[in-house]
């Protein structure tokens, strides 16, 4: 089991004020800086990116990360991969203290980015297949594994091309199937299926829930802003907002405590009251949309099986024909959107101008 207790990041903020430099002087930028430094021309400030971050993923189980950007979900998986240091806090796999061992950190953490890590981990010189023997052989694995994490990512029909030919969703399969090839523990995913046509994206996600996880019973922790990726393959839900964890559970745990409601939609051909609209809002929030004479009428309840007939009777007594009825259940996305609805305007911690120094 990976357990995160109180984890903190702070990065050291620098601003600096304006002060002008002669273009004739711009060798003398150093000194300028200097002048700036000792007369209190720059700012530094603490930005804490990550507050208290508290969670734990069990083995064979998929934790999704969901926040607006800036909300500090790369920096979180970037810590877990040993690739940079909490200011605080602890890290462990098992009992195992691993807060301030990196290297420890690397083996046990595959970190497999988005649409850049293929660039950044191949050699455009040579071929798919020969990318993926290479960091094979850096890894330890065995060339089947090559041929198994190349059909799976729909790479075999490319595997003789170069790097600087392929487009930009196989790219994107290119860094996948770089983090498949080496065995770990833990598996941390950063926005891993964006650009991913849907037939490998959907064979991705299935691989990833079916085989990883539940098969294999390795931990995956996977940061996206794609909620309908996250209900699909995640058994719990970590929502982060500025740095700090708003809210951790699964889709039902998450849907009971907040009891979001039901939509019921009715379509109807007449002509809207006032009375109508207000003898709807006594069962709930009422909306509505007219649109080439038919009116939709939306109206929030909390249970809609037993609130439908009573509503039907109020539209039908005011001399109003329903032609269409549907109930929408609540879903993670009312979810997401209630937890951050009153947030979209607020300045994100980490959204600070300057350069920054890892503390």
């Amino acid at each position: 089991m990976l357990v995160v207790e109180n984890l903190t990041k702070d990065f050291l903020s620098y601003t600096y004020k304006k002060f002008s430099v002669p273009m004739n002087y711009i060798p003398l930028l150093y000194f300028y800086y200097k002048i700036a430094e000792r007369t209190g021309g720059i700012e530094r400030k603490v930005v804490r990116v990550l507050d208290n971050i508290t969670f734990r993923v069990k083995q064979g189980e998929v934790l999704a990360i969901l926040g607006p950007n800036g909300s500090g979900k790369t920096t979180l998986l970037r810590i877990l991969a040993g690739l940079s240091e909490p200011t605080s806090g602890a890290i462990s796999w098992n009992g195992e203290d691993l807060t301030w061992l990196p290297e420890r950190r690397q083996r046990l953490c595959m970190y497999i980015p988005g649409l850049l890590g293929a660039r950044i981990f191949t050699d455009s010189s040579l071929t798919v297949r020969n990318n993926l023997r290479r960091f094979a052989e850096f890894c330890g694995a065995s060339g089947s594994k090559v041929d198994e994490v190349l059909a799976l990512t729909g790479l075999d029909e490319v595997k003789d091309s170069f790097i600087y030919e392929l487009s930009t969703g196989y790219l994107a399969r290119i860094t996948i199937a770089i983090g498949l090839i080496r065995d770990a523990e833990v598996y941390l995913l950063d926005e891993t299926f964006l650009g991913l046509s849907l037939e490998t994206k959907n064979a991705l996600m299935d691989y990833v829930r079916d085989s990883l996880a539940s098969r294999m019973e390795k931990a995956v922790i996977l940061a996206t802003n794609d909620i309908r990726d996250a209900e699909r393959i995640a058994d719990r839900f970590l929502f982060l907002y500025n740095g700090r964890v708003v809210e951790e559970g699964d889709v039902r745990s998450l849907l009971g405590k907040f009891k979001l409601g039901d939509r019921i939609k009715i379509s109807v051909r007449c002509e809207l009251s006032s009375e109508l609209v207000r003898s709807l809002e006594s069962y709930g929030k009422v909306s509505y949309r007219v649109e080439y004479g038919t009116v939709e009428l939306t109206v929030l309840v909390e249970d809609a099986e037993r609130a439908i007939p009573v509503i039907l009777g109020e539209v039908v007594s005011r001399g109003c024909v329903p032609s269409s009825l549907s109930v929408d259940r609540p879903t993670l996305e009312d979810v997401y959107m209630h937890l951050y609805a009153d947030k979209w305007k607020k300045p994100q911690a980490s959204e600070v101008t300057g350069c920054y120094v890892v503390m």
